[in-house]
């Protein structure tokens, strides 16, 4: 069993918002495409009993981008009664080595019920405006039970879509990050736009960012956007919105819409942001490669408290003991920044050594004051091979 830090352990206040995770590997999710409805044949064999490991061993079901809701049936064995309080079945989007990405995207269901060998049955419902046919999905066996948030993967198994029209999918679209600053100046939003298909020449695309009242309704507008038909190409697009810190609010949710008009029927997708300055938060953008030799990444932070006019902060790229719950070993890497009073805002480049990453191993930036017992460190930073 492996364990993968959930979205939801990430998102707290004093989390470090990075982009991506590394995970439980998949190695068949990507081989030679399986008949709708059948799992590798690797996983379909039926070890003795004193051999048996978690498995799924049979999927029934595809996903249809196009139906209100998809049922997927799985049936498995090997669990292990003794080993945690409960299993559950879900449905995560994988990336190209097969690691769980974003968020379980099946409707929540009850725990698991096992045979006496661990055998199992499991029913997913999954909306079909959450499955994108550009990308790749299986189902998850997990536990919830690791320390700090840390889920631990049992079985999986990947999921057919079926072939789908792309001009007649629901538009939608993806962020970085998915938090706004108070202590940025600007906060630089990448929204990556699909399935928006102009229906004539002089249709665009609007964006537009609203705080959200507590009831819910729309507020005021802090940002907009413009896309025209011609920056789309094959309904896709990429926009930077630039939101400035002063306009956002600490502990408050903002309502981003991006939707299609000019044609007879308004198209569009909305998604939450999240307003934050409290507490000490730092976000990077960008991934590094182990097989690159120039990785950069740029850290920005703030919220640290007393902070008076030329105060040092030290960023330490260090690896991350997930049992312990805390950085571990020297600093693979390091950087001083001078960082701004009253709250400590910094923003600046941090150079990431190739040659100090391992496979397998998962790194977080560590930023802290060295007078002071203020200290964070990011999620984990994504590293591609």
């Amino acid at each position: 069993m492996r364990y993968f830090r959930t979205r939801g352990a990430l998102a707290g206040a004093s989390a470090l918002a990075l982009v991506g995770a590394t995970a439980v590997p998949l190695s068949s999710a990507f081989a030679a495409p399986q008949q709708a409805g059948s799992t590798p044949s690797s996983e379909q064999s039926t070890p003795s009993a004193s051999e048996q490991k978690p498995s799924i061993q049979k999927t029934e079901g595809t996903l249809d981008p196009l139906a209100e809701k998809n049922t997927i049936k799985v049936q498995g064995t090997g669990l292990d009664k003794t080993l945690t309080d409960g299993y559950y079945s879900e449905m995560w989007e994988i990336d190209a080595q097969g690691q769980p990405v974003g968020e379980n995207i099946a409707e929540a269901s009850d725990q698991l019920t096992l045979g006496q060998r661990g055998q199992f049955d499991a029913t997913l419902t999954v909306r079909g405006s959450r499955v994108d046919p550009q990308k790749h999905y299986a189902v998850f066996i997990v536990d919830h039970t690791g320390r700090g948030g840390h889920m631990g993967v049992h079985a999986t198994a990947p999921v057919n879509i079926k072939p789908t029209d792309p001009t007649k999918l629901r538009p939608r679209f993806e962020t970085s990050p998915e938090t706004l600053y108070t202590h940025r100046q600007d906060n630089e939003v990448i929204i990556r736009g699909k399935y928006y298909y102009p229906p004539n020449s002089d249709a665009s695309v609007a964006i537009s960012l609203r705080e959200k009242h507590e009831d819910g309704g729309p507020g005021d507008e802090v940002a907009t956007g413009t896309v025209v038909a011609s920056e789309l190409k094959d309904g896709t697009f990429t926009y930077k919105l630039h939101v400035p810190g002063e306009k956002i609010k600490d502990k408050t949710y903002y309502t981003l819409a991006v939707a299609m008009d000019g044609g007879t029927k308004e198209q569009g997708a909305i998604k939450e942001l999240y307003g934050h300055g409290g507490s000490f938060a730092v976000i990077t953008d960008g991934t590094v490669s182990r097989s690159s030799q120039h990785n950069q990444v740029k850290v920005a932070g703030g919220g640290f408290k007393n902070v008076q006019q030329g105060t040092a902060m030290h960023l330490r790229l260090r690896e991350y003991n997930i049992d312990a719950q805390k950085p571990a070993g020297d600093a693979l890497a390091e950087k001083q920044v001078t960082v701004n009073p009253p709250n400590g805002s910094f923003e600046t480049e941090f150079t990431v050594p190739a040659d100090k990453l391992q496979a397998g191993k998962k790194y977080v930036i560590e930023a802290s004051i060295d007078d002071q017992e203020q200290s964070e460190v990011t999620e984990y930073i994504t590293v591609n091979p």
